[in-house]
């Protein structure tokens, strides 16, 4: 995905139980950074409108991508 001012962008949204989608976020943050990417969002798991679920955000840039904003 390439969005804003051109940067190579993966962003990922994960939902499932607390535990679960800690360990799967764990996971994406870990194969981002192995194929070159630095994790510039995470967040904490968030509750769902849906009982007993959670969300976690990850963003990812390109390493060697420019993060400032377009000017």
């Amino acid at each position: 995905m390439i969005i804003g001012n051109n940067q190579k962008v993966v962003q990922v949204r994960v939902i499932g139980t607390m535990e679960r989608s800690a360990k799967l976020a764990d996971k994406i943050v870990d194969l981002l950074e192995k194929d070159e990417f630095e994790v510039v969002e995470w967040s904490k798991p968030l509750p769902c409108t849906e009982p007993g679920k959670f969300r976690s955000y990850i963003t990812g840039v390109a390493k060697g991508e420019n993060h400032g904003t377009d000017s």
